[in-house]
């Protein structure tokens, strides 16, 4: 075989080199820069994997590169943004309509319609491939027929502006999935990948690597214009989930929060409401807040499936109104929820209490706490917990309580305890007022518990000697 030649001496004429050899074996350079001996079938493999690899290097873009002027940004949905760029995520429990708004979202984009999810709007409208290992083929073909039905879209007038393909053989850990996936996005504007966990089979979840599917789904995006739209689980609620924001709620590694864009955060109102709350959690734009919304029947219920042959997704209860408020105005609005979710508890709260206790995002709930410190309505201790300021509070920190905001009337009644019973104020430890304490020398009843007596003298530690008359005893 023609090509370059191994240093002298750098191959050790063995037996089984030269039993090799005798089947036709050719001496070939390898990807790592060494030379073997390899079968003729193989050799073709062999040099292009070096090739390949003697290509490979870093392009710098250099001054004149990092001059150019960059465009803006491509909104897929500016509002919980989403967006071109690195994947998105809609999170959410098993059976939250994950798959559902996916799918409006989906057809909107494809029809050309404006707006989403009860009327949040969108900005970016094409070609849109829905890829999906959880459902079979004719589960997802009916939810897009009832949710087309509802919104009055010809799904088969859309052509292949719409594509879904059921239950696919490729996966994100499949030889030559970045390939398939540039194939199969050229032209895409949207694609919806259902589910993260689902796509990505014998991959840890909580492992760090797990971040290279993501970023594969990175450099396709980069390649193609493509924005991905992943589906992923969240953690079942427990006491450690309890109080986290919607973007640590997702189930895995933080390294998928860590390779994502935006993420969206669903959740159900209660149990088999059919109502549910679509929260922004990791995003890039910071104006809009939690949307609140129902999914319905349209038409007659078939007695023999019992389905309707349409589901929409309407807001609840004026959850318009509530978005086209301003940033300030909800920034003030979720103040005045935390200000409240204080009040009822009577005691210092961290930030990931305060956000469980509001229906809010993250971001939104982070920049009101803001907001708060710096008007002085909030006090913040050591430990990072929260606490209404006196003059948001309703009273002062001389121990009695002021009166309510605006009535003009003097403080009249004094504060109840503190509950901690190692505090220097607290019912324990408190002696009561005017030598007028309540019965019994239970320590949680006012008055401090008796000394305790020396066993052998019978007399408490406090109590002076007994002086001793004329050599008597005690």
């Amino acid at each position: 075989m023609k090509g370059k030649q191994p240093p002298p001496g750098r191959l050790v004429a063995t037996d089984e080199a030269r039993a090799k050899l005798a089947h036709g074996h050719v001496l070939v350079e390898g990807a790592d820069g060494r030379f073997d001996l390899v079968a003729p079938r193989d050799v073709r493999d062999v040099a292009e994997k070096a090739k390949r690899a003697r290509e490979l290097g870093f392009d710098f873009n250099l001054g004149p590169d990092l001059a150019k002027p960059v465009p803006p940004p491509v909104w897929l949905c500016k509002d919980f943004g989403l967006w071109l760029g690195r994947p998105n995520i809609i999170s959410g429990f098993a059976s939250s309509a994950k798959t559902w708004l996916a799918i409006e979202l989906g057809l909107c984009a494809a029809a050309n319609r404006k707006t989403i999810w009860g009327g949040v709007p969108i900005q970016l409208w094409g070609k849109v491939r829905h890829f999906d290992w959880e459902n079979p083929g004719n589960n997802t073909r009916r939810r897009y027929q009832r949710v087309a039905f509802a919104l009055g879209i010809d799904l088969a007038g859309l052509g292949d502006q719409i594509g879904h393909v059921p239950l696919p053989r490729i996966y994100l850990t499949s030889e030559g999935a970045e390939a398939a996936f540039v194939r199969a996005c050229d032209g895409v504007v949207v694609a919806i990948v259902d589910s993260f966990r689902a796509a990505s089979p014998g991959v840890d979840e909580n492992s760090s690597a797990v971040r290279e599917l993501l970023d594969l789904l990175l450099r396709v995006s980069d390649k193609t214009q493509t924005v991905f739209v992943v589906l992923h689980h969240e953690s079942k609620e427990s006491n450690q989930t309890s109080g986290r924001s919607a973007a640590q709620r997702m189930r895995g590694s933080g390294a998928i929060v860590d390779a994502i864009d935006a993420s969206v955060r669903v959740h159900e109102v209660g149990e088999n409401t059919n109502v549910f709350n679509i929260e922004p959690g990791k995003r890039s734009n910071k104006t809009a807040g939690a949307v609140v919304v129902r999914l319905e029947d349209v038409g007659e219920i078939d007695l023999e499936t019992g389905l309707s042959p349409g589901v929409r997704i309407v807001p609840v209860d004026g959850a318009d109104g509530d978005r086209s408020q301003s940033p300030k105005n909800r920034m003030r609005e979720c103040a005045d929820a935390m200000l409240e979710v204080l009040r009822k508890a009577k005691r210092p709260m961290g930030n990931r209490e305060l956000r469980a206790g509001v229906n809010y995002g993250a971001q939104l709930t982070n920049e009101s706490l803001k907001l708060l410190r710096e008007t002085g309505e909030v006090t913040q201790d050591a430990h990072q917990r929260y606490t209404i300021a006196e003059k948001s509070r309703g009273f002062r920190g001389s121990g009695v309580a002021a009166a309510p905001r605006g009535s003009g009337d003097a403080p009249s009644r004094p504060l109840p305890p503190e509950r901690n019973r190692g505090s220097a104020g607290s019912a324990r430890f408190r002696e009561p007022a005017d030598g007028a304490g309540f019965r019994g020398s239970s320590p949680f009843r006012g008055n401090p518990a008796p000394e305790p007596r020396n066993p052998r003298t019978k007399r408490r530690r406090s109590e002076p000697p007994l002086k001793l008359v004329n050599g008597g005893s005690p």
